[in-house]
């Protein structure tokens, strides 16, 4: 796990923290990381067949992955697509543990996200607009689920109609 694709990352930035990881990654269980992988990693669904549920979630959420951390950054463009108040950071040069890797950055993104909630200035979800070719003249906007007739002949024209579905 610690040679992983990853996580080797953390070895080429610091040779140090790296080793030190691998000695506390040793000391888990075998049994329990074993049992984690079968039972609750291999059985859990999908966070992609989660989308709409979690698209009802409206705390405020921070995503933070590395742009070397190839396996999760498809699904973490998902959920800053599907959770409306969730922002993503993308750490470049960083594998999974942006944590390990770039604590400096780590901390002051996470610092900034907690001061603003705290402030409320932390994002408030905003409609996404989608074009969905089946609906004709409509906008489907999809934090609220309503559909928007909207006049493509004069665009700047005011929406004929708004109802939900």
């Amino acid at each position: 796990m610690a040679r992983g694709a990853a996580r080797i990352q953390l070895k080429y930035k610091d040779q140090k923290i790296w080793q030190e990881f691998v000695v506390r990654l040793r000391q888990h269980s075998a049994l329990g990381m074993s049992n984690t992988m079968a039972r609750c990693q291999a059985l859990r669904p999908s966070l992609h067949d989660l989308r709409d549920q979690l698209s009802a979630m409206v705390v405020p959420i921070l995503l933070a992955v590395g742009d070397e951390d190839v396996r999760c950054l498809e699904t973490n463009l998902m959920l800053k697509s599907a959770l409306p108040n969730a922002g993503l950071w993308i750490c470049p040069n960083t594998g999974h543990a942006i944590n390990l890797e770039e604590p400096t950055a780590f901390n002051a993104h996470v610092e900034s996200f907690l001061g603003a909630v705290e402030r409320g200035s932390w994002r408030h979800g905003f409609p996404r607009t989608e074009i969905d070719p089946s609906l004709g003249l409509y906008r489907y906007a999809r934090r609220n689920h309503s559909l928007v007739q909207v006049n493509q002949e004069r665009p700047n024209a005011d929406v004929v109609r708004l109802h939900h579905k």
